[in-house]
């Protein structure tokens, strides 16, 4: 399979969100320097070079920081960094983790290779990657108690946003808007307003 290129046209429609796999190459790394590839549960595989491509690293940061996507988020054991040495990294979610390393051994070669003949190939099921958009969501919620307004309810999962889920990033474009409150009426804009 052959990777996306990553272009200023296409940076900001990449699903950050969806991350599973990252591999960075430093700038003075063995093999190919100053490279960024990176696949999503899909199965989509991105490829970028920073140092000689369109798209420059602190373009790269300043995109994926504008989405959730984070390699060091609380607790950070939802990442696993691997060295794969002289200057080359893979950090592999934990959603995926027994799926590139069934074993456990954390062989950094070994992870690497599955990860590679993953290529083209989802890493989760659509299942999957349901339940793990619902827990990406209700981990987003304030905890129980909080003085926030909106908290999550189990009820939540069941009214997620199955449309955009399935197609895709910038398909959220319906002419209803279904809202789901706990306790105050909405103000809904759209095609025409209303209150819920």
């Amino acid at each position: 399979m052959d990777a996306i290129s990553v272009t200023r046209k296409n940076l900001y429609h990449i699903d950050f969100d969806g991350i599973v796999v990252f591999s960075y190459a430093e700038p003075g790394a063995m093999g190919e320097a100053g490279t960024i590839e990176f696949s999503t549960a899909a199965g989509a595989l991105y490829r970028m070079d920073y140092l000689h491509g369109e798209v420059s690293l602190g373009e790269f940061r300043r995109a994926y920081r504008a989405s959730s996507f984070e390699t060091q988020p609380i607790p950070p054991l939802t990442w696993g960094h691997f060295w794969l040495g002289a200057g080359n990294h893979l950090l592999i979610h934990e959603a995926v983790r027994a799926r590139l390393d069934p074993d456990g051994t954390g062989d950094p070669e070994r992870v690497c290779l599955a990860w590679q003949k993953s290529f083209g190939k989802p890493l989760l099921s659509k299942q999957e990657r349901y339940r793990w958009l619902i827990e990406k969501a209700r981990d987003a919620y304030p905890p129980e108690g909080s003085a926030a307004e909106l908290t999550w309810c189990d009820a939540c999962e069941d009214e997620i946003n199955l449309w955009t889920y399935w197609q895709g990033r910038g398909n959220l474009d319906p002419d209803i808007l279904l809202v789901v409150y706990q306790q105050h009426p909405v103000q809904v804009h759209g095609p025409s307003s209303l209150t819920v």
